[in-house]
Order: structure tokens, then C-alpha cells, then sequence
């Protein structure tokens, strides 16, 4: 049997309420429509001009893709994942090497083991994430199919992290369940707002004005909301082209917004602040998945600034993800499992310092026996690399870099395992393996020494019951727990 780990798979309903629920979700896209730096940001002489609504839900978008630790590669990375089934992990009674021994031979251990072929038996793998359903495992083999395409059934870590940080990557359904996958998700809403609404209906803070915004897809399938996000566009379907839907806008005060957006009956709430001279964003989204068949809460948070001093700004995000298991309610956990994770991952980007860091955790919500204890099974790491070379990268110049990287797993030998190395942007093929010192003054962060523990005091702030812990403490006051590079590890969420 494959050395194997899997992360729980979200699935959504294809219901006719689904329309409502997914075009709410596309109110909140960060559509790109080019450079965020070319937009009118700046005047001839170098001076900062107020930054309109659109252009800062673009720089958002942009910067999120092509700046935060990420991979472009040329080659197609093919992969499966077991939805709904019970494969979501494997035992952990096993060992993929004794801790010495990992410990002295650090990533190049597991990154890719058969030099691009797919891992043997006795590799350490990954479930895939490629597929989103209908493929069947042959025999015993490493080869799964839908009877149209055979793929890996597991695939090398070195595969796995090329699907996990590539901002376009897509299963075999066209979904995304990777991080940049959420923040496309989480921020669908004020793309189409970029694109949609008009002047006239836009407050002197810059936003929709408060009352009922009637937002109308529009009947051509050529308009730019239908285009997916890497051609600039909002990625809506065009089967949705036409369709009507009233959103309630309503002023807030507070700090963080000015303005709360939902829909009547649904499940979605979304804050927004805009500060257009200052060239800062602030969004923040929130759904409860009871509806949806999941009792579970999703929410995230974006912080943009310096959108119209380019070279200055920073961005924080943040998606947090949880089920919990409550007596005589629709549970995360039944058949004696988990049906759901505990997704937590964050971006810090700072341009002036050329730094950005990435968190990212996938397991349970809690122990085995479907209690808060530690997670039953999770793969955590972390990643830094510069964002002028992740940018050259994602917008097809000729670059170099290195991203360092750290991981762990408890379905390692052992969760105290960590394995270290600075890995090459385009090809995913490793500079350097056991350290986080890489060329080009990138220096990565230990996923153990830095980011567990405030992982772990994340998930126990909201397992017990997410919708009292985590959507019934969200409010107009609520913001991102971490504000610098110095943070983003080491700092929990608390509300």
C-alpha cells in the first residue's frame, strides 16, 4: 500500500438554490483587468491619486496570484483524489525512514523519490489532487481511471505541491480546492461589482450605496466576467449569463468597514472598506455550509495596502475553514470519521522588502473519535520566496528563484519529522535540500519551530462549535489576527 496522505475534499450541491449560493460567491471575486499599478494610480509627476473601487479589487487579485509563494510549470501534473470515500487517510502505524535518518537527509527524502516517475510502493506519496470524481483505482496498481484517461493513483510531494501552489491549477471536475482556489472563491463577489455597478450607484467611501443593489449578469458570454481569472476575468459561468440577483447593502461603523453586503435568506455576508486616497482595501466574507448540507463555517479576510504607491504595498490574507462535531446536529463527523477539514492558510506579502511568506494546513477538525484532540491526520508547511521573481515568473518573463519550503506530516514517521529545502520556481526541482538558507537572500521559516503551534490554537479556538465560535463571533469588528511577516506564524486566531 501506498505511504499516502489525503485531505478531506469539500463538494458542493448542484441544487437549484446552488445558482443563488454561487453567484453570491461571485460577488466577491478580485477580478484582474491587467496590472494593478496600471490604472491611473499614479499621475505624470509621480504623485499618488485616489484609487478607484475596481483597481483595488485588482491589485488584491493580482498581487494574491502572482506574488504569494507559488509554482508555474509547463508540464501537466495529473493527479486523483478519493471524493467521499473512505480513504482519507491511511494508518499512521508506519515509517518512511527513522528520524535520524530523515532528519540528516531533509527534503530530497520524500520530494521525489523515482526522479518524475510516479512512487513506488514503498515511497512516501500523496494522494493526487487532479481528479474530482468518477476514476477507479486498477487492481493493485498505482493507475487510476474514469475509462477515458488513466492517471496516478499517488504522486511524488514534488507533484502534489505543483498542483497545491499553482494559482490556475484545476481538478478534472474544473474546480479548485487549493488555497488559491479559496481566495478565488472568497473574493468572487467584488469582481463582479468591479465590472457591474454602475457609477451612479457608488457611495462617497467609494463603495455600492446602502439600500438594494439589483446586479444583472450580462446576456453576452463574450463580456470579461465570464472569462477565466488568468485571461482577467471573473470566471462565471456562462451558463448564469442573464441572470438577476438583489443584494442588501448596509453602512456599518466600525474600523475595519463601511459596508456589510448579503443577500436575504442566504448564507453569505461580506465587509468592505475602501480608503481611495490611501490606496488600502479591506474585505472580509463569511458563509455558514449548514445549508449546503456541511456544519461547517468558511470565512476570509484580505488587507491590501499601498494599491497607488507601487512597489510599497503589502497584502494580507487569510482563509479559515471548520466543522465541528455538535450533539444532534448535521456534523462534520459521522460514520466514524471526519467529513469535513480544518483548512487554515495565510499570504503576508511585502513589497518594500521584497519577502513573502505562506501558511497552509489541511486535516481534521479534531481526533479520531471525533473530539478536539489533535487531528487525526494533517500535512502543514510553510514557504517564502521574493515577490519580484514570483511576479517575472507568473507574467512569462525570463526569471530565476527559489522558494523555501518546509513541511511536515503526521503520517510521517513521526509528526516531529520536518523536511527543509529551497526548491526551484519553475521547474519545482530542488536548489538545495535540509536547510532554509537559500540563494538569492530568500530565507524560509520552520513549519514546527514556527507555525504548528499557532495552527493547532487556531483550530482549538473553533472546533468545538464553529457556528458559535466562528461565524456567531464574526462582525464589523473582526480583522486579521497577524499584520506583519513577524506575525503571520506565531499569532492565533482568537474570534
Amino acid at each position: 500500500m501506498f505511504k499516502s496522505y489525503q485531505s478531506h475534499v469539500r463538494t458542493y450541491s448542484t441544487s437549484p438554490g446552488f445558482f443563488i449560493s454561487f453567484t453570491f460567491s461571485l460577488l466577491l471575486c478580485a477580478c484582474h483587468s491587467g496590472s494593478p499599478y496600471n490604472n491611473g494610480s499614479e499621475s505624470s509627476s509621480g504623485t499618488a491619486t485616489p484609487v478607484t473601487f475596481t483597481a483595488a479589487t485588482s491589485s488584491l487579485q493580482t498581487n494574491l496570484t502572482q506574488e504569494a509563494p507559488h509554482f508555474n510549470s509547463a508540464s501537466v501534473v495529473t493527479a486523483f483524489n478519493f471524493k467521499n470515500s473512505l480513504r482519507h487517510f491511511f494508518p499512521k502505524n508506519f515509517s518512511v525512514y527513522n528520524d535520524a535518518i530523515a532528519a540528516d537527509l531533509g527534503l530530497s527524502v520524500i520530494w521525489d523519490p523515482e526522479n518524475g516517475s510516479p512512487p513506488l510502493s514503498t515511497d512516501f506519496s500523496m494522494v493526487n489532487l487532479y481528479t474530482g470524481g468518477g476514476f477507479t483505482q486498477v487492481g493493485t496498481s498505482n493507475n487510476c481511471t474514469n475509462g477515458t484517461i488513466t492517471v496516478p493513483c499517488n504522486e511524488s510531494l514534488k507533484n502534489f505541491m505543483g498542483q497545491a501552489l499553482n494559482p490556475d491549477f484545476q481538478n478534472s471536475n474544473g474546480a479548485s480546492t487549493t488555497i488559491f482556489g479559496r481566495l478565488d472563491s472568497a473574493l468572487t463577489t467584488i469582481c463582479a461589482m468591479g465590472y457591474l455597478v454602475p457609477p451612479a450607484q457608488i457611495d462617497t467611501d467609494g463603495l455600492p450605496v446602502a439600500g438594494t443593489l439589483t446586479v444583472v449578469l450580462p446576456g453576452d458570454v463574450t463580456s470579461t466576467i465570464y472569462q477565466s481569472f488568468s485571461a482577467g476575468g471573473c470566471g462565471v459561468s456562462p451558463s448564469d449569463a442573464g441572470q438577476t440577483l438583489s443584494i442588501v447593502v448596509t453602512a456599518v461603523t466600525s474600523t475595519n468597514y463601511t459596508k456589510m453586503l448579503s443577500i436575504p435568506g442566504m448564507s453569505n455576508t461580506v465587509w468592505l472598506k475602501l480608503d481611495a486616497t490611501g490606496g488600502n482595501l479591506n474585505v472580509m466574507t463569511i458563509e455558514d455550509q449548514r445549508p449546503h448540507g456541511r456544519y461547517a463555517v468558511d470565512r476570509a479576510i484580505a488587507h491590501i495596502t499601498g494599491i497607488n504607491t507601487p512597489g510599497a504595498g503589502t497584502t494580507a490574507f487569510e482563509y479559515i475553514s471548520i466543522g465541528s462535531n455538535v450533539s444532534s446536529s448535521d456534523s462534520c463527523y459521522a460514520n466514524g470519521m471526519w467529513q469535513c477539514d480544518f483548512e487554515l492558510h495565510r499570504v503576508y506579502i511585502d513589497e518594500a522588502n521584497n519577502v513573502a511568506y505562506l501558511i497552509s494546513n489541511n486535516g481534521s477538525p479534531g481526533d479520531a473519535s471525533g473530539g478536539t484532540g489533535p487531528s487525526v491526520g494533517y500535512t502543514q508547511y510553510t514557504a517564502a520566496a521574493q515577490p519580484a521573481s514570483l511576479k517575472t515568473c507568473s507574467t512569462g518573463g525570463t526569471c530565476t528563484g527559489v522558494l523555501a519550503f518546509s513541511f511536515t506530516s503526521n503520517i510521517l514517521a513521526s509528526a516531529a519529522d520536518e523536511y527543509d529545502g529551497c526548491v526551484n520556481l519553475v521547474d519545482r526541482s530542488l536548489a538545495s535540500s535540509g536547510s532554509l538558507s537559500c540563494t538569492g537572500s530568500v530565507t524560509g521559516v520552520s513549519v514546527l519551530a514556527n507555525a504548528s503551534a499557532m495552527v493547532n490554537s487556531t483550530r482549538l479556538a473553533f472546533v468545538g462549535d464553529v457556528v458559535a465560535t466562528l461565524l456567531d463571533n464574526t462582525n464589523a469588528n473582526t480583522t486579521l489576527a497577524f499584520d506583519s511577516a513577524a506575525t503571520i506564524y506565531v499569532t492565533p486566531d482568537t474570534d
